[in-house]
């Protein structure tokens, strides 16, 4: 088990990448955090404008999605050591 830590209030979203080496994270602080999940450390953090909901990652790891609190979808292309 592994434990990561980073986020300011409460996570209220987790998704995959299919092979499992990275997490994607999100919110109450309003932040999306992408994390190596082999060394527990955040790799990429985006802010947003309102707590975020629910995260996405896909797949191939290339794009990251988050639905927050203010109705809004949020969407990033990626680009990191892990695509």
């Amino acid at each position: 088990m592994r434990t990561l830590e980073g986020h300011a209030e409460a996570a209220r979203g987790v998704c995959f990448k299919g092979d499992g080496r990275w997490a994607l994270t999100g919110g109450e602080d309003r932040t999306v955090r992408l994390w190596n999940t082999a060394s527990g450390q955040c790799a990429w953090t985006e802010k947003t404008s309102g707590a975020v909901l629910s995260v996405s990652l896909s797949p191939d790891g290339r794009w990251a999605a988050a639905g927050t609190y203010d109705r809004k979808v949020l969407v990033w292309q990626l680009e990191w050591e892990g695509t």
